[in-house]
């Protein structure tokens, strides 16, 4: 099996630590939209408008199904964000050529209303990245203004277009392109930033957390009071033959395909970090010695049965131990070091456990491997 490409951007191997957080935004977003539509509602009964009498129960409909869809953990936050966008930017817009239509001839100005095309401008920074942002806002800029240089043709033919008017929809227009523009510029600073940081703390040859990035999540990990904490520390077997026989590009190949199989057996609480060389490390908050040594006697078994491009079959061994209370990180990788040291000693291609824990009672688990 070969492995898969390296993305031209190492930053795409990492996943978007942003995407909760804009879950939870809109969740807590949702209902509030929905019920700001209800209150339009109410506040104009029992005369209604021609628009809104139809328009807000069918974008209510919308934000309520997205509302309910994004609850799930595994919805697809990206895609939904986008239909509610979409439903919210289509009433705004056919409330904006409504009012040129009814509002504008009577009271020589644009409603308040437009005041939302600030917030829809905004709101499309919050949900996706810079460009996409940019894409999605321009368009909705450019139809806004596609709708008012239009109406103005109607509006002068009926003798309504006045300096007034004109005046109002060149502020409306441009003050929506400049906070366009600075929305942009600082999102795409922002993603700068966010790049420079994951950089620092990125493995590039495997897509992997880096061992600084491992240190700091340990270290949080082992402060007092925090539950159970285990680690497993892995290593490829004879990757220095791997390397003199078919060369370090070959190497940095398994490194590459190695990462994806252990990854199989990692979650959003699990941390797999390349922790130098052929090294890798897991942070396995919340699990005790027992269920730690069972995860890392499957990543063995997993790496035992994959048939590694040019190179075929390869091992690993594995140390496991399990932080004790007030237990400094450094210590227990230590302990988990001395357990991979023996494995490596009793013939490789097995996962050992530290048994003996400082102060402790001997645990008892089994050797496993050849």
């Amino acid at each position: 099996m070969k492995p898969e490409p390296v993305a031209s951007d190492p930053l795409l191997a990492v996943p978007d630590p942003a995407r909760d957080v804009r879950r939870r935004i809109f969740l807590w977003v949702m209902p509030v939209a929905v019920l700001a539509c209800l209150s339009a509602l109410l506040v104009q009964a029992p005369h209604f408008d021609p628009l809104d009498c139809w328009a807000l129960p069918t974008l209510n409909v919308v934000l309520l199904g997205v509302y309910l869809a994004l609850r799930r953990p595994t919805a697809p936050v990206d895609e939904l964000i986008g239909v509610a966008y979409a439903a919210v930017a289509t009433y705004f817009l056919l409330a904006l050529n409504h009012q040129f239509e009814v509002f504008v001839p009577n009271h020589n100005a644009l409603s308040e209303s437009t005041f939302w095309f600030a917030v829809l401008y905004a709101a499309a920074y919050a949900a996706w990245a810079p460009r996409k942002a940019f894409t999605f806002a321009g368009i909705t800029w450019g139809l806004a203004l596609l709708i008012g240089v239009l109406n103005l043709f109607a509006l002068h033919a009926d003798g309504a277009l006045t300096v007034r008017v004109l005046g109002i929809m060149a502020q409306f227009y441009l003050s929506g392109a400049v906070l366009i523009g600075i929305q942009y510029a600082l999102a795409f600073a922002r993603k700068r930033d966010r790049e420079v940081h994951l950089m620092a703390y990125m493995d590039f040859l495997t897509g992997l957390p880096n061992r600084r990035y491992a240190e700091g999540h340990l270290a949080q990990h082992t402060r007092p009071g925090h539950a159970p904490l285990s680690v497993v520390m892995l290593d490829l077997d004879h990757f220095k033959r791997i390397n003199d026989t078919y060369g370090h590009h070959v190497g940095d190949h398994v490194l590459r395909e190695l990462a994806q199989v252990l990854s199989r057996h990692t979650g959003r609480a699990r941390v797999l970090a390349r922790w130098g060389g052929e090294e890798f490390l897991l942070i396995l908050p919340d699990t005790v010695l027992a269920d730690a040594h069972a995860l890392a006697e499957r990543m063995r078994q997993s790496v035992e049965a994959h048939v590694f491009d040019e190179v075929g079959v390869a091992t690993i061994s594995a140390g496991v131990a399990q932080a004790e209370a007030d237990e400094a990180a450094h210590a227990v990788l230590r302990r988990a070091d001395a357990a991979l040291y023996r494995a490596k000693g009793q013939g490789r291609n097995r996962v050992m456990a530290d048994t003996e824990p400082r102060g402790g009672t001997r645990v008892s688990l089994p050797v496993t491997g050849d």
